[in-house]
């Protein structure tokens, strides 16, 4: 399967939000309440997405050449002149077999040696074990770092990192 990783679209948008909310309800609906994942919405995300893309532009995405299709994303953000931070990391349920995110984040990667960043920062769910083994075999590493989600109280928030970009 041949992917292409580019700067993301306009055009793109409902799919990327489209992705995010059934990743959400995927991982998420084990351990956050029903009602909080009721809350997703395509439409809404999208706005949210449009809005990430028109003042920064920070959001590449993994589409299937042959199926001209979006599989997965990263958005992130400057938080210095040498870290940055993932704000949104997601593939479609069909490509997480094919490396899609290995592919994303070594796009990452490059962009980050390019422009003399030193650390990428990410904070996932503590109980969100799937995606904790995957960053982990990334070369992330847990900082120690925690934070109370303001997404539902009462869920922790854990950072990690990832040096020697």
């Amino acid at each position: 399967m041949k992917i292409k990783i580019r700067d993301a679209k306009e055009s793109d948008l409902e799919n990327i939000a489209n992705i995010y909310v059934s990743s959400w309800k995927k991982a998420f609906s084990k351990f956050l309440l029903q009602s909080t994942i009721n809350k997703l919405n395509v439409y809404e995300k999208e706005k949210y997405l449009k809005d990430i893309l028109l003042k920064e532009g920070n959001i590449i995405i993994a589409e299937n050449i042959k199926k001209n299709e979006i599989c997965g994303y990263i958005i992130y953000k400057n938080t210095s002149k040498i870290s940055i931070e993932i704000v949104s990391f997601y593939i479609d349920a069909i490509y997480t077999i094919h490396n899609v995110g290995d592919q994303l984040l070594s796009n990452l990667r490059l962009y980050c040696s390019k422009n003399y960043i030193n650390s990428i920062v990410l904070w996932t769910f503590k109980n969100n074990v799937e995606a904790i083994k995957f960053y982990k075999n990334l070369g992330f590493y847990e900082t120690g770092f925690q934070k109370e989600s303001k997404i539902e109280a009462g869920q922790i928030e854990v950072q990690y990192i990832l040096k020697k970009i």
